[in-house]
């Protein structure tokens, strides 16, 4: 459907309707201004918006330009980014003054196409889904025959952890605690990390 041509200066004149699709950014529409009789003459220096609210409730005010009783509506994003049948005006601002056109709708055809949208076929989608469930499942048994051991390391060494994929095994390095001594009643270990010893007393 083409664009309607004319949009009438006084409310209730008659209704107007402008076409995009969802997402149009560039793309104009050109539109004549009437009054009761003739064309409507925008006065130099106006500035004229096409307003109104989308289905979010979220709103849009553009700029247009004009010459004369002619106008063209640009689409914008904020403009074309949700489908509907928005209702919306032409708003002439002028030395102080606002005249609202009769309304009319911006229609907003729906993209058959969102960017989110996976291509493909159905069956290129199975494949790969199924390649995903036996990655999964794979993974799962992988982890109930997972086994583990553990050697002792000399003491001050970093602890270590190793995973060997033929065997499914973990192998843990753990470092021996410093070898300890006895004064006195009491039992203590080297601190090679610290000036002194730490000394840890035992009480019979």
């Amino acid at each position: 459907m083409a664009n309607s041509k004319n949009v009438y200066i006084t409310p209730g004149g008659g209704s107007f309707i402008i076409w995009f699709s969802q997402g149009d950014v560039g793309n104009t529409a050109t539109l004549s201004l009437r009054g009761e009789s003739d064309y409507y003459e925008i006065p130099e220096g106006a500035v004229v918006k096409i307003a109104g609210k989308k289905p979010s409730g979220m709103g849009f005010n553009e700029a247009v330009t004009y010459d004369g009783h002619e106008i063209v509506v640009t689409a914008t994003e904020d403009m074309t980014d949700e489908a509907g049948y928005i209702e919306c005006e032409i708003v002439i601002t002028y030395d102080g003054n606002r005249i609202g056109s009769g309304n009319g709708h911006l229609c907003i055809e729906r993209n058959p196409h969102p960017d989110d949208t996976t291509d493909g076929t159905a069956e290129h989608l199975i494949d790969e889904l199924t390649a995903l469930v036996v990655r999964v499942e794979t993974a799962a048994a992988s982890i109930h025959d997972l086994s583990a051991d553990a050697e002792t390391l000399t003491a001050g060494s970093d602890a270590t952890v190793t995973y060997d994929e033929e065997e499914n095994a973990l192998h843990f390095g753990i470092p021996r605690g410093y070898d300890g001594y006895i004064v006195e009643g009491a039992i203590g270990f080297t601190d090679n990390n610290a000036e002194g010893n730490v000394v840890i007393t035992v009480t019979p």
